[in-house]
């Protein structure tokens, strides 16, 4: 709170006179400190201070064109003449650049941003005729810019880190392009998480930008309102082909009163879902802390709106004339439910990204690690069981709705091969499922991995006096308690099926060795099915940033692949400490003169690699490092 104190003599601030003249590579070194100052990720208090909304932007443009005028009269040296011309050319297309449309960009309309990147170069090569002006940029200055806070810190940027901001920032606002030929719901969430986690992560411009790229002028990147967005997930996950909506009557004759209830239906369940359905997508540009503080109340919302599902699923019910089927793992007969088991798949894969951003953000504690593993181990087969019921329903009914319908003509184009669009969903269906299990696989590896780190002591596990491993689960059970499914596993039943109590060091060894081996498998198996067929490359082929949606995607799973490489490792090691063989030939001479066999773990060494450093694969697998 003293950081403006002044001595009694000191001056409140410095007077600078913004007219006096300037020589000219005075003039340079203040048009290259005015490209570093910095705001944080957001304002929300601007402190009675009105910006520049009422200058209209034309009017600057204008004045930019006068200054290049008058350089055109002037005798000042050839080299900065040009050096100036540039930086006046360049705030020209930075401004032009950030007045273009969000939906331009996605179109690939980004003329003005690839001219900034060539101009930043010229400006990098001819900063060393610049002179800096220190007096125009002290900390008094600055200190006028806040009037009912203290004033913060001065603030200093590299002018090399300037210009890599920059052109970090263009490339990323010209790679928005990235998003117009990807088409399905599911990729395009995607997309958008693999453009977030670029390093370094997309700055806060580029981020707002693709969120008002995502939803503009009331449609989803220029193509379908929030309803028809959600309808068409649906029709490709658990309603194919449209073939839902042309069941018939009992008596088999098409019946208008009912087509009409089953839109109105649908239409409620769409609008009810559509906007945090669309606000999923759009969470995902935020920064990484605040997406997974945001997916905690997403789950808890979604799950309100399952229920909400459901009593729609049971109007549909008999407005379809559906029948209950024999399902294998249900003692009764069951229905589709079609609705709440498509919120329930998405509330699961929130769910896993919650518990995976938390490795990635370094949120558990050592001793935690062990717990979560197998939680997200539980998420996954939760899921697992989900699409398994997904696929059976989604098979049984469709083929049986295009038994009844025949060789019917169907009424709109979009379902002209009902069984083409249902074998699209089952496979999109069993390629999640892959997915999914794979995640399952390496966190099953990896929880058995640190059990056996643990029991051996090779792992911290500190004392705690003021807490308790209860409360602690709590803690990290609070995104999940309010849930009415999945419910919270039971925290004695947690202890237990957590601990592997049951299981010998071998066996556990044997489990980690299995799982690790099936998880390399899966991540192979997906990586060789592919994700999309379109993809779009860079605009510009000389830059090293520009982004690859299928590279970085491959880039992703490969990542996956080494971290499963890894666990293996590390459990091949441990299994081999844990034989006979290995303590009996490593045995030491006891007082008697016999042999004593070695301690299994002697002399090992284990590290947990953050995200980002080397060793970490992926920042979703904490990977130990094992060092005999």
């Amino acid at each position: 709170m003293d950081s403006g104190l002044l001595e009694l003599t000191e001056p409140v601030g410095d007077h600078y006179d913004v007219l006096k003249e300037l020589i000219p590579a005075e003039v340079l070194g203040v048009m290259d400190q005015m490209l570093s100052h910095e705001e944080e990720d957001f304002s929300s208090q601007l402190y009675n201070r009105q910006l520049l909304h009422h200058v209209d932007v034309d009017e600057i443009q204008l004045l930019l064109d006068d200054a290049q005028g008058w350089l055109e009269d002037t005798d000042i040296s050839t080299d900065i003449v040009q050096a100036l011309e540039q930086r006046l050319v360049f705030r020209q297309e930075l401004l032009s650049a950030f007045q273009r449309d969000a939906a331009m960009l996605v179109q690939g309309d980004s003329s003005a941003h690839a001219t900034c990147l060539v101009l930043i170069s010229s400006i990098r090569n001819n900063h060393s005729s610049a002179i800096s002006v220190e007096e125009a940029f002290s900390l008094k200055l600055q200190t006028t810019l806040a009037s009912s806070v203290p004033p913060r810190p001065m603030v200093n940027i590299a002018f090399a880190e300037t210009l890599n901001f920059l052109s970090t920032l263009l490339q990323d606002t010209i790679d928005l392009a990235f998003l117009e030929p990807v088409r399905g719901n599911e990729n395009i969430f995607h997309a958008i998480c693999l453009f977030m986690a670029r390093d370094p992560q997309p700055a806060v411009y580029v981020r707002s930008l693709l969120q008002s790229c995502l939803y503009q002028n009331s449609l989803i990147l220029g193509r379908n309102c929030p309803s028809d967005f959600v309808l068409s997930d649906l029709q490709s996950l658990v309603l194919p082909g449209n073939t839902w909506f042309n069941r018939r009557g009992a008596k088999g004759d098409d019946n208008a009163e009912n087509r009409l209830q089953i839109s109105l239906s649908m239409n409620e369940f769409c609008e009810r879902v559509s906007q945090q359905y669309l606000n999923s997508f759009r969470s995902a540009c935020l920064n990484r802390a605040r997406l997974r503080r945001t997916l905690r109340h997403f789950a808890a919302e979604w799950d309100d709106l399952q229920v909400d599902g459901e009593q729609i699923d049971t109007r549909l019910q008999a407005l379809t004339n559906e029948e209950a089927m024999d399902y294998p793992s249900s003692v009764e007969k069951a229905f589709s439910y079609p609705l709440s088991s498509w919120m329930y798949h998405y509330k699961l894969i929130q769910l896993r990204y919650i518990i995976q951003l938390g490795f990635e953000q370094c949120i558990y504690a050592t001793e935690e690690i062990p717990g979560m593993l197998w939680y997200l181990s539980h998420v996954c087969t939760t899921h697992l069981a989900h699409l398994n019921r997904m696929s059976f329903f989604v098979e049984a009914g469709g083929r049986r709705d295009i038994d009844e319908t025949g060789s019917e003509q169907p009424n709109n184009e979009s379902a002209s091969d009902p069984l083409a669009h249902l074998d699209a969903a089952l496979w999109k269906i069993d390629r999640t499922f892959q997915e999914v299990r794979a995640h399952d696989n390496l966190a099953e590896a990896l929880h058995a991995l640190y059990i056996l780190l643990q029991r051996h002591s090779l792992v911290a596990n500190p004392s705690r006096p003021y807490s308790s491993n209860e409360l602690r689960y709590e803690l990290r059970m609070k995104p999940f308690l309010p849930l009415a499914i999945p419910s919270v596993v039971p925290y004695n039943d947690f202890s237990r099926e957590n601990a592997l109590s049951d299981e010998t060091d071998l066996a556990v060894a044997e489990r980690a060795q299995r799982a690790s081996g099936e998880a390399r498998k899966s991540w192979e198996n997906v990586l060789k099915d592919g994700w999309m067929e379109t993809t779009q490359s860079g605009t510009n082929g000389a830059n090293a940033r520009e982004f690859d949606l299928q590279s970085a995607w491959n880039l992703e799973v490969k990542n996956n692949i080494r971290a499963s490489i890894a666990t293996s490792i590390a459990v091949a090691l441990i299994k081999n400490r844990l034989s006979n063989t290995w303590a009996s030939n490593n045995a030491k001479d006891g007082q008697d003169g016999s042999k004593v066999p070695a301690s299994p773990m002697s002399g090992l060494q284990v590290s947990i690699p953050s995200p980002g450093e080397k060793g970490s694969y992926s920042s979703y697998w904490p990977v130990p490092a094992i060092q005999a």
